[in-house]
């Protein structure tokens, strides 16, 4: 772009991972015009993902700028970055209909619609992600040699889908097209609203040092991801001193990651086990790859005011549970993290204690190749509560545009850890009732107690609600107080279920796309 370009458009969206790609998408070929502004480039830049940086005061977190990606793709830039062999292909499954449900014992539970609303969007999102078929029940991905555990009524196996390795792919389909733009290497800066605060008029872009692209547009849309779509809100401040949106201060607040953690060790009855579960292992059943999972039936969750916990089973050497092993691997993340993690001590007597394990697990992944698997790791990947003081602020520290930096204050409630524990618990009775074995060393008996780490799954920064008391936008994704400002990604989520969010936020940002087709074609 020449410097201090202007353009005037329709719609302008703000990030180009996979919410804002896919609504691009959508509006392709049409009459609408669209900017898509994304703060990098193809490639993730130090220099340019420096810009994400910011503070943790809470429980320990990675780098902020570690924990986002400034790109075309977006986060989906992380993905094969932290891919190995046995994990390969982004998470999707859509949420659960019980995710969308008010929940007794679950305060601020509930979407504004449900599943069957969102089945729709969430079909049309399958195409768009490039998954196989929209097929979730786990007797279609069944195969002789692959079947689900004998485990009964209590506990529930479902199927989760591997996706493709990034969302940038899209662009290829933008280009062919002259009605969409897409300006790579432009930091927004400012949202520049009317007098009153209520409208946006124009946003502002610095492509390069000393230059500015501004951008005019009937309809703006913020996808830049659940941290930064808060800050960018919050930064708006020129007309309302509390930020834009924030006249309820519920900007930023309910930050939700999603919980993973080590959750026990499953010893089989049959040592074979370790070796036939395969359903629950990573493969391809008819050119998709697919994995299985356990989780308890949503009257269970209902009954016992659960969160929603799903449930992996890793086949593993025995000396990789160990609880060294465990340790060590907690003294490695949480070097990393911010604030440092505690009980530092405890988690070296267990490396020196089970240093045999330790450098057996070490030297196994050294040399590419592990032991037979013996026994299961139980993995949990579970929801988090919605709580008010876990927060995005901003920080008195400042990029290099002079910009104030997030601060991130992330809370775990206490509720969420007895929830991982009773599912475990409850699956673990039913494991031994039917004989298939039973579950040692399970979340909560570890000493020091096992971290939570959390998935680059920001959610809930500028939560939907049709009330403007209890929500940042409304049930169409609309600022409640900007009448042309929107919201696309997981930031709008009110609760966040235990499917990673990729696909939900993909059939958020068609559905959204709807909407605004009969605004800007009206």
């Amino acid at each position: 772009m020449p410097p201090d370009s202007h353009l005037d458009v329709d719609l302008c969206i703000i990030g180009a991972g996979p919410a804002g790609l896919s609504l691009a998408r959508e509006f392709a070929g049409s009459p609408v015009r669209v900017v898509l502004l994304e703060s990098g480039g193809f490639d993730r830049e130090p220099d340019i993902d420096r810009l994400g940086a910011g503070e943790s005061l809470g429980y320990p977190y990675y780098p902020l700028e570690k924990a986002r990606a400034r790109g075309v793709g977006g986060s989906s830039l992380h993905w094969h970055e932290y891919q190995n062999m046995d994990d390969e292909g982004w998470v999707a499954r859509p949420l659960e209909p019980v995710d969308f449900e008010p929940r007794s014992g679950r305060p601020l539970s509930g979407w504004p619609f449900g599943y069957q609303d969102m089945e729709p969007y969430y079909r049309r999102a399958q195409v768009v992600a490039r998954l196989g078929p929209f097929a979730y029940n786990t007797a279609s991905w069944e195969r002789e040699g692959a079947e689900r555990l004998p485990l009964g009524n209590a506990v529930d196996t479902i199927v989760v889908q591997r996706g493709p390795a990034t969302f940038a792919h899209h662009v290829d389909t933008l280009t062919v097209d002259n009605n969409v733009s897409l300006i790579h290497h432009a930091t927004v800066t400012r949202l520049v609203t009317a007098s009153d605060g209520g409208r946006i008029t124009e946003v502002i872009t610095r492509p390069r040092s000393g230059s500015t692209v501004s951008v005019a547009a009937r309809l703006f849309i913020l996808a830049a991801g659940g941290i930064e779509n808060a800050r960018i809100l919050l930064l708006t401040n020129q007309a309302r001193p509390s930020g834009l949106g924030n006249g309820n201060d519920l900007v930023g607040r309910y930050f939700m990651e999603r919980l993973t953690a080590r959750g026990g060790v499953f010893l089989p009855s049959d040592p074979e086990l370790a070796t036939q579960a395969t359903l629950y292992t990573n493969h391809i059943v008819d050119g998709t790859r697919v994995h299985g999972a356990l989780v308890l039936p949503a009257d269970t969750i209902r009954q016992e005011q659960l969160s929603n916990v799903m449930v992996w089973l890793r086949a593993a050497p025995e000396a990789f549970t160990s609880e060294g092993v465990r340790s060590a691997l907690t003294l490695v993340r949480g070097f990393q993290r911010r604030p440092r993690v505690d009980r530092v001590a405890g988690h070296v007597r267990n490396v020196i204690t089970d240093v045999d394990q330790v450098a057996s697990t070490v030297w196994g992944h050294v040399r590419s190749a592990q032991k037979r698997p013996e026994v299961f790791q139980v993995a949990v990947q579970a929801e988090a509560t919605p709580q008010a003081d876990s927060r995005v602020t901003l920080s008195p520290n400042r990029d290099r545009y002079g910009m104030p930096q997030a601060c991130l204050d992330w809370k775990i409630a206490a509720e969420d850890f007895r929830s991982i524990r009773r599912t475990i618990d409850l699956i673990d009775a039913q494991m031994q009732d039917t004989g298939l074995g039973r579950i040692i060393r399970k979340f909560g008996d570890e000493r020091p107690p096992a971290m939570i780490v959390g998935n680059f799954h920001h959610l809930g920064t500028t939560r939907m609600a049709t009330d403007a008391r209890l929500g940042v936008v409304d049930e169409n994704c609309r600022v409640h107080e900007a009448e042309n400002l929107y919201v696309a990604g997981s930031s709008v989520f009110p609760t966040a279920g235990f499917a990673n969010p990729t696909l939900t936020i993909v059939a958020l940002a068609i559905r959204l796309a709807d909407h605004l087709k009969q605004i800007l074609t009206a």
